[in-house]
């Protein structure tokens, strides 16, 4: 798989209105690529612990930024990726 690793450390953005989290996040993400997929998210770090990607449940597009909401053992994640430097963020926990 391939593998891009940043740190993050800024605040969770606002998305869609059923998002409820929103908080500073402290942690390093890794997110790893099914080469022979699409250019989807497959497996996601944070820190040490590990979260396979069931599925993708949607995706969309900014300038300069790309948003992923992923389905995981631990529930949805919406994670976020600057085009520009590639660097990942948890954008947002969705939940309810």
């Amino acid at each position: 798989m391939n593998e891009e690793t940043l740190h993050c450390g800024q605040s969770a953005a606002k998305g869609p209105a059923e998002l409820v989290a929103h908080y500073p996040v402290q942690v390093e993400i890794r997110v790893e690529f099914d080469p022979a997929g699409p250019a989807d998210p497959a497996v996601v770090w944070f820190g040490r612990r590990r979260l396979p990607v069931h599925a993708v449940l949607d995706r969309w597009y900014g300038p300069g930024m790309r948003w992923w909401k992923v389905a995981t053992d631990d529930g949805p994640y919406i994670l976020r990726r600057s085009e520009h430097d590639r660097q990942w963020e948890l954008a947002a926990v969705p939940r309810g």
